[in-house]
């Protein structure tokens, strides 16, 4: 895989800017777009949702604008006038979550609905466009029977002469289904949804209106097993029930298709099908035309009814289809007749093959994430060989296979038994998973950061299969550790509103399978895979997506619907909690697959981990019952939480080593993050988490699947997002790059698997936590705290001067309309014009000192990675230099009259890199959506002098808020920076002064280190900061201090005295190892020296 360059980063996210921008033909107000009905997108087909509720987008080409009013119109027929429902105008902001209103919907009908909005100056938006939802089957209409006996039903029918208008197909096929109408597949949808059978089932609906002839048809469904009829699950065999609506013109329905025992039915070439062992695929059995009218079914049985348990739901969220076709990147021999297929990323789904031969040959391919030393695929998964095999007919023809009831976790197969010599084309590879809308883009000028968010992303992307999985091979099923760990990852990359829709609706299915005092079990659906009493951390996903699903959507219906399940759940934890302190400290699981455990013992019980879980789910009920009006629950959960918090410490810490339990990152992380470690404690627990972190463990994370996830925002939040990125971009054992380093494409199940040697699966979600740190913090997209739905949002980028990361991007479309940040701290600055045309230079504060980089001809990257083509006139820097060092602002003219012509007759362009102005620049493009507001947080930086400007108006100068700029209402200074207030727009923000000089202090151990700013300053910023063995101290404070072999500095060094001086106008820091947490000497053998590299600002 090729990493994004930082052209391509820089070309990444023009596309997103470009994404941005609405296109229009006049000003104000755009009509609304994206319009969703129950999180889904125009047209809905099948819901079944009595009272539904709206969502759409609004833009504007004013900054600052939002929407104060609405109308919704929905229609009975295309182009109405709001004859089923007219909202009138609300005055509302609200543009998601809009609850239907009006006469009662009616079954297996369309409808059209538009909405219209009003901004702040009361201006209406043109109407939008018309969208479109379909209403399935509402009540217990279903007159048809399930039927089962085989795996192909058919059944002929007739559609009298005239002309009909509009077809709908209901159906159900348990487990997996493919339907044909009159020989053609019918959609694109794939596999199905897993469920808790017993208590539901769900139905697709199909628009069929154009498969359809008048006179005879036919409907052909093939059949397979799934997870329904598996005997993992063996909720019954396969089986079906559908029904088909046909409306003519003048809107008389009919329904000439309703399952039944006039069904016909026969088993197929589907020999065998199971989803984790593989398919058995006979082609002699084809029986051709049998999806077609006029078949000969003579030799067909009649079709039984069955029984099925589940009550009949509508689908309604994002259908498995194949998403991506991989071809092969090699196809080797590693032994006479065994070929194995590399298709270069693993992947779920399954692989098609196409091959020529004798009827009967018998060809299997065995699918595999790994290979090993010699060459062939290696599969440690004794309940799912993933092996499927082809027998062909003889047709003499190109035969083709594609293992349509079963999917599998792979990147490689091995093929035996093929006629002749496979090539390339003849195999395929499809990517299959849940057909979730993108939302989220990220990247960085960190390659190996790059690579492993690529990874989690595909591992997401693997294990989103109607239900969050833990791994696409040996398990499939819905660990809900796995699931809530990686929730606010993948809510970053996907739209998953629909998704945990229904999967909320499977726990609350499970748990009342269960049957247990309100337990959940460790997977959903559960079907005796893990404990049916789910561990406290597992369990916790109940709770949590169902509150982060009101976070990140504002879905309150989610809230009032699982309610009393989720309460029922939490009252079960405090059943089970300590008597004597109220917290929960039971634990199977813990922080799972932990480092710190050694080699594949993966269970890492701990009381800290299922305390942490019990008080952040006590404080979702809090939160919860008081947005509900539960004024009886919200007192009686506020008090078990305070009970919690009081014995917190009395419990699980141990103050005179100053860890929780044995001080392993996780447990030192967990109550730091909940903000329950004592405030005089606080600073020696902080202490030991970073000494274990740089000294101990040597920038290397000890954590499993719990400290995945909160390892890297708190140290984000401790104000060491350097740290951070050091632990996340090691490529050496334990950390995430190992994987990439030893090719691996996808997360993997254990940070001891090495390239031919696994404990697990090569595609695991569960260390995907560190996912959402990318955008929260790195990016710095966040919704403001005690906000939903990104109505108000935070940008708070983690930027550091220290060169490590110096540019980060994300974007994530939100329900409410695209949210962005980009920033980039660099010392260059850059022009650029096309021939003919000037290049402007320009300093807010300053001159122009250097000229870095400056070609007219075709040069090659971007501001920051310049290089020269070819084409370039060598006088290019000269002329620059000479029209404009020691200049605020010049202009060039990209012309060969200037330079000369380096190669006449190519289009040719100027690109100049410059420096100065005063020091180091951070500039930071912003886009708000329409009907949301923000604040823009600009981190403390070592400049003096300190201006924003957006665009080229000033928005903060001499230390003071600058009105004026279209879209700002304020700033202030806080702890945290500088906070721009904005509304809705696009913003183009430069942060620039004058580079701070670096001050050095230094100290022996037993003294106190004293560092000063002059009068009127303060300290910005702690460069670097050792307190351990001597090392080598240039005389240039300039200069990085000169590490010497053997030497040792205390990992705390740098936090400790950020605590004591940022801020002030001068510090003093006592030279002493025990207030840096090392006790004992137990991180450096012995202290000598303390050295601090500081800066100064207003």
């Amino acid at each position: 895989l090729v990493m994004p360059t930082q052209q391509t980063r820089m070309a990444r996210w023009a596309l997103v800017l470009m994404s941005l921008v609405v296109a229009v033909a006049y000003g104000g107000p755009q009509p609304a777009n994206n319009l969703l009905v129950e999180y889904m997108p125009s047209p809905v087909r099948g819901l079944d949702s009595a009272k539904p509720r709206f969502g759409w987008q609004v833009s504007h080409t004013d900054r600052g604008q939002s929407q104060t009013a609405y109308q919704i119109l929905v229609s009975s027929k295309q182009g109405g006038n709001g004859d089923v429902w007219n909202s009138g105008v609300v005055k509302s902001s609200q543009s998601s979550q809009v609850e239907y209103a009006g006469a009662a919907l009616v079954s297996d009908k369309s409808y059209y609905w538009t909405v219209t909005w009003w901004d702040g100056s009361s201006v209406a938006a043109p109407v939008s466009a018309a969208a479109q939802f379909d209403t399935g089957i509402l009540n217990p209409q279903w007159s048809a029977t399930w039927i089962g006996g085989a795996n192909q039903l058919r059944k002929e029918f007739n559609i009298p002469a005239g002309q009909f208008s509009r077809a709908r197909l209901y159906i159900c096929g348990l487990g997996y289904y493919v339907v044909s109408i009159n020989g053609q597949v019918v959609g694109d949808k794939v596999l199905g949804p897993f469920t808790q059978f017993e208590h539901t089932v769900l139905y697709d609906t199909h628009d069929v209106t154009d498969y359809l002839v008048s006179g005879p048809n036919a409907i052909a469904v093939s059949l397979g097993r799934g997870f329904y009829a598996h005997g993992s699950v063996n909720a019954g065999p396969v089986s079906l029930v559908a029904m088909l609506s046909v409306q003519t013109a003048d809107g008389q329905t009919s329904w000439p298709v309703a399952t039944d025992t006039t069904w016909s039915a026969i088993n197929g070439p589907f020999v065998a099908d199971d989803v984790y062992i593989g398919v058995t695929y006979d082609a002699r059995l084809i029986t051709h035309g049998w999806d077609k009218p006029n078949f000969n079914s003579s030799g067909w049985k009649q079709a039984s009814t069955v029984t099925v348990k589940g009550t009949l739901k509508s689908y309604m969220a994002h259908p498995q289809k194949i998403k991506a076709t991989y071809v092969p990147s090699s196809v080797t021999e590693v032994q006479p007749g065994t070929y194995v297929v590399d298709f270069g990323q693993n992947i779920a789904g399954y692989a098609r093959i196409s091959a020529v031969g004798p009827a009967g040959t018998a060809i299997t391919f065995r699918h595999g994430e790994m290979l090993g030393q010699d060459g062939t695929v290696q599969n440690l998964y004794s309940n799912a060989p993933m092996i499927d095999t082809f027998i062909l007919a003889g047709t003499g023809d190109v035969e083709r296979f594609a293992p349509t009831f079963a999917y599998h976790g792979f990147q490689y197969i091995q093929v035996t038994g093929y006629p002749g010599t496979p090539a390339e084309e003849d195999f395929e590879a499809y990517f299959i998973h849940s057909d979730l809308p993108v939302i989220g883009g990220f990247s960085s000028s960190i390659p190996v950061l790059n690579y492993i968010e690529h990874m989690t992303r595909f591992s997401s992307l693997a294990n989103l299969q109607s239900i969050p999985t833990d791994c696409p091979t040996r398990e499939k099923r819905g660990w809900m550790g796995d699931a809530q760990v990686s929730a606010e990852t993948v809510m970053s990359y996907w739209d998953m509103g629909a998704f945990y829709t229904k999967f909320m609706n499977d726990i609350r299915d499970s748990q009342v399978s269960i049957n247990k005092g309100g337990t959940v079990g460790d997977t959903a659906p559960f079907y005796s895979w893990g404990s049916n009493v789910a561990d406290p951390a597992w369990g916790a996903a109940y709770t949590l997506l169902w509150f982060w699903n009101y976070q990140y959507y504002s879905d309150t219906r989610m809230l009032s619907t699982y309610y009393d399940g989720v309460k029922e759940y939490v009252e079960n934890l405090i059943s089970t909690s300590d008597p004597s302190s109220g917290i929960l400290v039971w634990s199977r699981y813990g922080d799972w697959c932990a480092v710190a455990d050694g080699p594949y013992d993966c269970a890492y019980p701990g009381p800290v981990v299922s305390a942490f879980y019990f008080y952040e789910q006590l404080r979702v009920m809090v939160k919860v019952s008081t947005l509900l009006n539960i004024p009886a629950d919200t007192q009686r959960y506020s008090k078990i939480l305070d009970n919690v918090a009081a014995n917190w410490n009395k419990k699980l810490y141990n103050p005179g080593n100053h860890t929780y339990n044995n001080g392993y990152q996780t447990y030192q992380v967990l109550p730091l993050w909940l903000g329950l470690v004592p405030q005089s404690d606080y600073q020696a627990v902080v202490n030991y988490l970073l000494n274990d972190v740089v000294n101990v463990h040597k920038n290397h994370l000890t954590v499993g699947i719990v400290g995945a996830k909160y390892l890297l925002p708190m140290l984000s939040k401790l104000g060491r997002t350097d740290l951070a990125v050091a632990v996340a971009t090691r490529s050496d054992y334990p950390s995430w790059g190992n994987f990439a380093s030893q090719g691996a494409t996808t997360l993997w199940e254990n940070w001891e698997d090495t390239r031919f040697q696994s404990f697990g699966s090569r595609n695991h979600i569960m260390f995907g936590g560190q996912g959402a740190w990318y955008y929260q913090y790195l990016a710095g997209i966040q919704i403001t705290p005690n906000t939903t739905g990104y109505q108000d949002i935070t940008i708070a980028p983690q930027v550091s001067s220290d060169g490590l990361l110096s540019f980060a991007s994300g974007s994530i479309a939100t329900q409410r309309g695209i949210v962005a940040n980009a920033w980039q701290y660099s010392t260059n600055l850059c022009a650029t014009a096309p021939e003919h045309a000037n290049a402007t230079l320009e300093c807010q504060t300053g001159v122009i000192t250097n000229i870095t980089f400056a070609s007219f001809g075709t040069p090659l990257g971007t501001c920051g990675s310049y290089s020269l083509s070819s084409c370039n006139a060598q006088t290019t820097r000269s002329i620059v230099e000479k029209l404009c060092l020691g200049k605020s602002k010049c202009s060039v003219l990209a012309d060969d009259g200037v330079f000369g012509d380096p190669c006449p007759n190519v289009l040719k362009s100027l690109a100049i890199q410059y420096a100065g102005c005063g020091g180091s620049y951070l500039t930071m493009q912003t886009q708000i959506p329409a009907n949301s507001v923000g604040t823009v947080v600009f981190p403390p930086l070592p400049l003096s002098n300190l201006s924003i400007f957006e665009a080229s108006s000033p928005v903060w100068m001499n230390g003071a808020y600058v009105p004026g700029t279209k879209g700002i209402s304020g700033a202030v200074s806080t702890s945290a920076g500088i906070e721009v207030r904005v509304g809705s727009g696009s913003y183009s923000f430069a942060v620039n002064g004058l580079k701070t000089p670096l001050e050095c202090a230094t100290a022996p151990a037993g003294d106190s280190l004293v560092a000063t700013c002059p009068p009127g300053h303060v300290i910005s910023e702690i460069v670097y900061a050792h307190f351990g063995t001597k090392i080598g101290v240039s005389e240039v404070c300039d200069d990085a201090p000169m590490t010497m072999e053997g030497s040792c500095s205390i990992g705390s060094a740098k936090h400790n005295v950020e605590m004591a001086c940022l801020g002030r106008n001068s510090c003093v820091v006592a030279a002493d190892p025990v207030l840096f947490g090392d006790d004992n000497l137990k991180y450096c053998p012995s202290y000598d020296l303390m050295h601090v590299k500081y800066s100064c600002n207003m």
